[in-house]
């Protein structure tokens, strides 16, 4: 399964200022193929801007996530893929989120303010491009789900990947940026669904989707057939979500693996690297890299039959 991708999120904060340094140190950088990095928001005039506006400390330790990130995948000779993730409003309500750019078929009086709200699109989709030169992300990702899972989103996707492959291409030498999303909806994204899906399908502007089959993200409009019969979605460029950060529930780590192989799907997506259950985290993290890339890493790294079991034991 040498094609295969692990993705995780990493997300930063200016809490925990303690266990900072240490929880940094111990994320496996070198046993990762992509990272999504947030919080990133809808800034007040719409730009995409590092959030929490009050937390004075993320510049840094983004800085710090990827400087990290590149020197353990260049230490085991590999790459990896960043992504500047804008977060769902619906973490905690404190980061404005993309249906703050404008919603068009669920608005009532979709005329009246949409001016504001161009602009604010605009400001958004252009953007994004020196962020990613700023902190040398190789993508932007988007958190979709409730209330983000908007009408816009076909049309914005879109045009997010046209304005990164137009940033891209001026560049020297040229660069490929990419779009991923993390989805718990496929609401407004399927064919004649009412939005833009079919004049936008996301099978041409979405690189890869990060499947979150978990915190209710499971449902009959997330389901593998969603995604693979209604929307299209190329199998190999699906990942199956699974969740690390706490108590570990449904799906379990065999549960993905099964679901990978199965579909030959292009991966497994960890939420998340950091957090207060890091260690847990982390031996998830090392024993699906080795499945996936057909090989194992360290001495160290869990068998999955111990995963599994202790998985069993946790839920108890």
């Amino acid at each position: 399964m040498s094609d295969k991708i692990l993705a995780a999120h990493v997300l930063v904060s200016s809490q925990m200022n303690a266990q900072w340094a240490e929880t940094l140190q111990l994320a496996r950088f070198d046993a990762v193929d992509h990272i999504t990095i947030g919080p990133f928001q809808v800034g007040s005039d719409g730009k995409f801007i590092l959030g929490w506006s009050n937390e004075r400390d993320l510049h840094k330790r983004v800085t710090d996530v990827i400087a990290k990130a590149r020197k353990d995948a260049a230490s085991a000779n590999r790459t990896i893929k960043i992504f500047a993730m804008q977060v769902s409003e619906s973490e905690g309500g404190t980061i404005p989120g993309i249906h703050r750019l404008g919603d068009p078929v669920n608005v009532n009086d979709a005329a009246k303010g949409m001016t504001i709200k161009q602009q604010m699109y605009t400001n958004y989709i252009t953007s994004i491009s020196a962020i990613l030169h700023q902190y040398d992300f190789d993508g932007w990702a988007v958190d979709y789900m409730p209330p983000d899972n908007v009408s816009l989103a076909p049309k914005l996707f879109h045009d997010v990947k046209e304005k990164l492959t137009e940033y891209g291409n001026k560049l020297e030498p040229k660069r490929q940026y990419q779009v991923a999303v993390l989805a718990s909806t496929t609401r407004w994204l399927r064919p004649s669904s009412g939005s833009d899906a079919e004049k936008y399908p996301v099978t041409e502007s979405v690189d890869f989707v990060y499947l979150k089959t978990y915190y209710g993200g499971l449902n009959n409009a997330n389901t593998l057939s969603a995604w693979l019969d209604t929307v299209k979605y190329p199998k190999g460029r699906l990942l199956y979500g699974l969740v690390t950060e706490q108590k570990p529930a449904q799906p379990t780590a065999k549960e993905a693996r099964d679901a990978v192989a199965k579909n030959e799907l292009g991966g497994i997506h960890i939420w998340r690297l950091d957090g207060a259950r890091i260690s847990w985290s982390s031996q998830v993290q090392l024993a699906l890299f080795s499945w996936l890339h057909s090989g194992v890493l360290d001495r160290n790294t869990l068998a999955l039959q111990e995963v599994d079991a202790a998985w069993k034991e946790i839920n108890h």
